[in-house]
């Protein structure tokens, strides 16, 4: 697995301007990896197995977090291909699941 580095940057002490009070800093984040990032929400509708389709296309299998949207439940991976993601929950219940998809 790989890992993509990041750069936390403030631009406001990039401008030239010097005002009696300072500024809040703005930050961005800059990275010389290139990523694929993908985030989505599944329904388990009464069943204990939800599988969630990527959006993008993966030549390796990416790396996927689930988490609930509340903490009656527990979720966890049961399987992870090209195409798609299968999460089970720990008990069947109508309630939904956030997946977050990256691929470095």
């Amino acid at each position: 697995m790989s890992s993509a580095t990041f750069t936390k940057k403030d631009l406001n002490r990039y401008s030239k301007a010097y005002p009696f009070t300072r500024k809040e800093p703005r930050y961005v984040f800059y990275s010389t990896e290139t990523f694929a990032i993908e985030n989505g929400i599944v329904n388990f509708a009464g069943q204990g197995v939800a599988t969630y389709t990527f959006l993008n296309a993966y030549t390796t299998a990416p790396t996927v977090v689930a988490s609930p949207f509340d903490d009656s439940f527990n979720v966890f991976i049961v399987s992870i291909s090209l195409t798609s993601v299968v999460i089970s929950a720990s008990v069947p219940n109508n309630k939904t699941a956030t997946v977050i998809v990256v691929q470095t």
